[in-house]
């Protein structure tokens, strides 16, 4: 990938930067959101990776804030590209991009205050785990089985960061088990 997109410009790019997956395999789907800080120049970039050669056919549909573009690839797994608002949006996956559009005119979980309170935002890469669906999933899968129960867990926060020390995680959590 770095390859391919290395002639592209990218100053585009602002501070932040958020990945979603969800599922598996087949099923699976995410979203790469990255901010803009010029959004004349993340079109351009959305722009010239529709142009790639080689890309699959690309359909511009108009969304609240910006335009998308839905392609399928050739083992018929869909993707999207696009700018919406500041963000840029590069999505895999049935429902990805309109997932993501939804959040971003919905709640964050930045805004919740018991998520929000377990953030240092100064740190390298915040991530929020659904513990409760991870659980369901993991006893959903047969044999295997994490003994907790889904009902008592509640969502996660996972901080990765680089200080004096090295490199360090933390895994915070409300959930009392």
């Amino acid at each position: 990938i770095a390859m391919a997109f290395g002639f592209l410009r990218v100053h585009w790019v602002g501070g932040t930067a958020a990945l979603w997956m969800t599922g598996s395999g087949e099923n699976g789907a995410g979203c790469l959101v990255v901010s803009a800080r010029d959004r004349g120049a993340a079109d351009d970039f959305v722009a010239l990776v529709v142009a790639i050669d080689g890309a699959p056919d690309a359909t511009p549909r108009t969304v609240e804030g910006g335009t998308v573009y839905d392609m399928d690839s050739e083992d018929g797994q869909p993707g999207s590209i696009g700018r919406v608002e500041g963000v840029v949006l590069l999505c895999g996956g049935d429902g990805a991009m309109d997932a993501s559009i939804a959040a971003l005119a919905g709640e964050s979980m930045a805004g919740n205050t018991d998520v929000a309170a377990l953030v240092d935002r100064g740190s390298l890469v915040v991530g929020w785990l659904d513990l409760p669906a991870l659980a369901e999933a993991a006893g959903e899968m047969g044999d295997a089985s994490v003994g907790i129960d889904p009902a008592e867990l509640s969502p996660a926060v996972a901080i990765f960061d680089v200080t004096d020390r090295g490199f360090e995680w933390t895994l915070e959590t409300p959930s009392s088990f």
